[in-house]
């Protein structure tokens, strides 16, 4: 027989049990609670207890990516931007095991203390790793990284923080395919006090566009998400949040299975104001490089190299064709100005003349990369704020006799080599030592191309047919 058993410890406990849930309701801000950056552990604990009832919540680590990681054994960094922080999930002490499968009616949500303010801040959704085969219409077999974006890139215009001017507190993302887990997210998040229609961004998955292969399965899409953070106001700042890494990345997996509800798939901003830069300057462009031409004519061989190829974002093409993207941004124009490119000897030059696309409006930035093509790593950035004024420096005392000499300003020009002597404006690859790998040594490939990004009228990046392209000559020193 059971002993029967005082009512009052169950009073009691039932009473204990109704000051906790008071408790709880106390801890929980409430509506127009000012959730700052300090929250970002809070506000990540509140919103797996909001979804735990009807989601399985599993937090993922986050990394940033260390340039010097590029440099290992066997690892190449998909033409990282030199001066550019690239963040990206770690789904292992790895940085680069940065890509899972999503099923259908799953979704990724992004919390993160808003970014130090740059000239560039975006986040972007990709298609990490696709496997191909034949039987379905596939161009190859086998499973290829083609780092393709899925949509637009959510930038500094569009992610928002919860602070009164939106640049700071805390933001929130969702990268679903699924619009019933994004109204989840929504609600949970409102449930919370937390501001969604300032703060809270989806980054929506064009699941029927490509279409993408979403399921568990080990032949399923692989996705990832990038952070990109270029030219911060202050650096200091900038290392500061590297070190502490406030970002906190939360997979959604529904408790009960059910069928996903499609979302509205992502549209395509459209680049080009329908203004070109004025022809003026190209003429300008080309005038000072004649000059420069005709100046190093004495001592090198001067041969212009074929014409920079822009490169730009078309979604999905290299999905469809099982093509390496690189981690493309729809932000951007890439140019292809060298490929696997060896200097014939130490002295030998690479001199570039162009339009300051900044200066002009065409760009937030613009910068020339230099690669070491082994590990498609980013060694050397020249920036547009470094080229401001080059354009003069070149010219020198023969500045006054240009016809384009008021248009200087505009313009920029610069040689890249190993030797820098007695050059006005000079970028010197960098050799890796033992203790700075990042460099390319003498006699290894390189590549280089220039980016052109953000036209701030559009909110997406310049239209190829708008801006003007800079020219690349190789000055081959003569012999003595």
């Amino acid at each position: 027989m059971r002993p029967i058993r005082s009512a009052r410890p169950r009073r009691q406990a039932t009473k204990f049990a109704a000051h906790l849930c008071l408790w709880a309701a106390a801890a929980l801000p409430l509506p127009g609670w000012a959730w700052s950056a300090a929250d970002l552990d809070t506000l990540t604990q509140q919103l797996e207890l909001q979804l735990s009832g009807s989601y399985k919540v599993l937090e993922t680590g986050w990394s940033f990516l260390s340039p010097a990681d590029c440099f290992q054994a066997n690892r190449q960094c998909f033409f990282s931007n030199p001066d550019g922080v690239y963040g990206m999930p770690a789904f292992s002490r790895s940085s680069y095991d940065m890509a899972r499968a999503m099923a259908p009616n799953e979704a990724w949500v992004i919390l993160l203390e808003m970014p130090p303010q740059a000239r560039y801040t975006g986040i972007t959704p990709y298609l990490h790793t696709r496997c191909y085969d034949p039987a379905k219409g596939d161009p190859t077999t086998g499973c290829v990284t083609v780092l393709e974006s899925l949509s637009d890139s959510l930038h500094q215009t569009a992610l928002r923080g919860t602070g009164s001017s939106g640049t700071t507190g805390l933001s929130a993302v969702v990268m679903t395919g699924d619009a019933t887990t994004a109204s989840a997210v929504t609600t949970a998040l409102n449930n919370l006090g937390y501001p969604t229609g300032q703060a809270l961004a989806t980054l929506p998955l064009p699941v029927n566009t490509v279409p993408l292969r979403m399921g568990k399965g080990s032949q399923d899409d692989r996705f990832t998400v990038m952070m990109r953070l270029t030219y911060p106001e202050q650096a200091s700042e900038l290392d500061d949040y590297i070190a502490r890494s406030p970002v906190r990345l939360l997979r959604l997996t529904p408790q009960a299975d059910r069928p996903a509800q499609t979302i509205t798939p992502p549209v395509d901003k459209v680049p080009g104001t329908g203004v070109k830069e004025d022809r003026s300057l190209k003429s300008a462009r080309d005038e000072l490089a004649s000059l420069l031409v005709s100046r190093y004519q004495g001592q090198y061989t001067v041969k212009e190299r074929p014409s920079p190829v822009p490169v730009t974002t078309r979604h999905f093409r290299c999905t469809t064709y099982a093509l390496p993207c690189n981690a493309d941004n729809p932000d951007a124009i890439y140019t292809l100005d060298l490929q696997s490119y060896v200097p014939a000897s130490r002295g030998e030059k690479l001199l570039f003349v162009g339009v300051n696309h900044t200066i002009t409006g065409k760009t937030s930035y613009l910068m020339h990369a230099l690669y070491d093509a082994s590990h498609n790593a980013g060694v050397l950035g020249t920036s547009d704020a470094w080229l401001a004024g080059t354009a003069q420096l070149m010219a020198g005392p023969d500045a006054g006799k240009m016809r384009y000499a008021a248009l200087l300003d505009q313009l920029y020009a610069f040689t890249l080599g190993y030797d820098c002597s007695g050059e006005t404006a000079c970028r010197r690859v960098p050799e890796p030592t033992p203790d700075a790998p990042i460099g390319i040594s003498f006699g290894q490939p390189m590549d280089l191309s220039a980016r052109y990004y953000l036209e701030p009228a559009t909110d997406t990046r310049p239209d190829t047919q708008e801006v003007i392209l800079h020219r690349v000559f190789l000055l081959t020193p003569l012999s003595p």
